[in-house]
């Protein structure tokens, strides 16, 4: 391309960079197989909350997630999410569990998310995944304030927010809150 107006261009080519979703705008907000290759459970609830700010009253948000395991054993997780997600002001609408998938369809039931000083904050923990370096509810110590550290990360001495930064690239910037 000729670069257009975006800015700039890389390789020869114009590079669109979404830099503000408008509020209340979309029907519906599909996360599929995002959630769970995002590097931590706040970023994972930046997501939601972002899609909750852009859905329109009674939008769906649609969440695909990976599971390799059999039927039930993450059950638990799913839980927390949903408990999390509905927390931000959704209600889960319909869950399936497929083979190797979770599926879960939310339906945004308030205007606004809930704000609590530091209540929903406090709830990030939940979004866990398997990945994750360990389970919190295995762990007496666990501080949801500390972050999750993945496995490799507590060998290497990379922290959760150097993993993050490298993430800063992708549109979840949709205008600060």
């Amino acid at each position: 391309g000729d670069g257009g107006s975006d800015g700039g261009s890389e390789r020869g080519g114009s590079r669109a960079t979404i830099l503000l979703m408008a509020e209340r705008t979309y029907d519906v907000v599909a996360f599929s197989l995002l959630l769970s290759y995002l590097p931590s459970p706040a970023q994972r609830m930046e997501c939601c909350r972002k899609a909750h700010r852009v859905l329109v009253p009674h939008g769906i948000l649609l969440v695909i997630t990976a599971d390799s395991s059999h039927q039930n054993r993450h059950v638990g997780m799913m839980k927390d999410w949903k408990r999390c997600v509905e927390a931000m002001g959704f209600h889960r609408w319909k869950y399936i569990k497929q083979q190797h998938l979770h599926c879960m369809a939310f339906r945004k039931v308030t205007r606004e998310v809930p704000r609590v000083e530091g209540e929903l904050e406090a709830l990030a923990h939940l979004l866990y995944i398997p990945q994750d370096s360990h389970s919190h509810k295995d762990d007496p110590d666990f501080n949801p304030a500390d972050g999750l550290l993945l496995p490799w990360q507590k060998t290497s001495g990379v922290h959760d927010s150097d993993t993050a930064d490298d993430f800063s690239e992708l549109p979840f910037s949709f205008g600060d809150d």
